[in-house]
């Protein structure tokens, strides 16, 4: 599952603490010299995301999820250009509007994800 397949959610987990459900992207793809391609994929992966969890099907995986704030987290193998950053914060402010939580997060070649590769809000 990727952010090449925009029906289907990658994962959903528990966060740490298990207090929060997380929506979980992964993306394999490069931002260099692909950044117009890359956007438009990722409006589209995470507009089913939002839908996923505005129709209350997120409640059905994990009825947890109605009584804990919801992420949608970006796990990205690929470092993030200036353009991409900015695209991400504006994509974390619209989903807070909508009480969703969001960040972008690095995948290193072990598999480990890192902190947030965004500034903090």
């Amino acid at each position: 599952m990727s952010i090449e397949q925009p029906l289907t959610i990658d994962r959903i987990a528990k966060r740490p603490g298990g207090r929060e459900v997380s929506l979980i992207i992964t993306d394999h793809l490069s931002w260099e010299g692909h950044e117009d391609r890359h956007q438009e994929l990722m409006l589209h992966k995470l507009g089913n995301y939002v839908a996923f969890v505005e129709s209350g099907r997120v409640l059905e995986e994990y009825p947890d999820a109605g009584e804990y704030p919801v992420w949608i987290e970006v796990v990205a193998q690929h470092s993030l250009t200036n353009r991409a950053i900015d695209f991400f914060l504006n994509v974390r402010a619209a989903l807070s509007e909508k009480g969703l939580r969001f960040d972008v997060k690095a995948i290193d070649e072990s598999g480990r994800v890192s902190a947030s590769m965004l500034p903090s809000a």
